[in-house]
């Protein structure tokens, strides 16, 4: 498994653990409290990119060597 779909597949398996890491990091930043709900909402919004951004890579990697050919023809 080459370095890039390795990067993926952690992505994909973390997308979670990476979101919440992330969420925790920021709201310690904030000097007032952030609702439950909010955090919850913006843990849920970076799982999905997380998942999202490894799950690109992979169809990426899988289909480089795929060229879209399209021919139009004019009358």
């Amino acid at each position: 498994m080459d370095s890039i779909s390795s990067a993926a597949k952690y992505l994909t398996e973390n997308a979670q653990s990476l979101a919440i890491e992330i969420v925790d990091d920021i709201i310690h930043r904030f000097e007032f409290e952030v609702p439950k709900e909010e955090i919850e909402q913006a843990i849920i919004a970076y799982t999905n990119f997380w998942g999202f951004l490894g799950e690109s890579v992979t169809f990426a990697e899988e289909n480089k060597d795929c060229q879209l050919n399209f021919n139009v023809n004019f009358l």
